[in-house]
């Protein structure tokens, strides 16, 4: 049998979209901070502190205003988003060309560290800083997407395909924030 491949001509990314890749790409961060601010705003309900529960929501509003201009400002700002691009997916890895021929690259399966996978989208991870190939699943043919499935779970290790656990992530915020009212008791 010859080698696999697939290839996609993938429109310019919509802010949607963009926006659905910043949320898998940071998963974890995502749900630490929504387990700090739970817990700040449950402890102020249990010491009845109405200004304090006022303040940690403020505080969580700022927070999502900023990650949603940050999120905007990167979006306008990374060209390579507003492009449209050839991507073929082989046993040797995947090449991605810009249609303009401003971008080209080659990344071996070898090179992945993790994949995620949500019900809109595939990210491979190239890097710990979230670096990597965000493949939307609306771009592929059922055929297509089957394939490249396929093709990933025979390239890559099943290590490297992460799930995580929301409830982990809180409990971690959770404990960050018992760990700061720990320190401000104690001076």
């Amino acid at each position: 049998m010859g080698e696999q491949q697939i290839q996609l001509t993938e429109e310019k990314l919509e802010y949607q979209d963009f926006l659905e890749m910043v949320r898998l790409s940071n998963k974890r961060g995502r749900y630490i901070l929504c387990g700090f601010f739970i817990s700040a705003i449950l402890l102020n309900i249990i010491i009845r502190s109405v200004s304090g529960v006022i303040t940690s929501l403020i505080l969580w509003g700022c927070y999502e205003l900023y990650l949603k201009f940050s999120n905007k400002k990167s979006f306008q700002s990374n060209k390579f988003y507003q492009k449209e691009k050839v991507t073929t997916i082989t046993e040797d890895g995947i090449e991605l060309t810009a249609m303009d021929d401003s971008f080209h690259s080659i990344t071996r399966w070898d090179e992945l560290c993790k994949v995620k996978e949500n019900k809109k989208m595939i990210y491979l991870m190239t890097s710990s800083n979230g670096a990597g190939h965000f493949f939307l699943k609306k771009e592929f043919t059922p055929e297509q997407l089957v394939q490249f499935n396929n093709l990933i779970k025979k390239m890559l290790d099943s290590k490297l395909f992460v799930k995580e656990n929301p409830l982990k992530y809180m409990g971690i915020g959770m404990l960050i924030q018992v760990f700061f009212l720990g320190l401000a008791y104690i001076t």
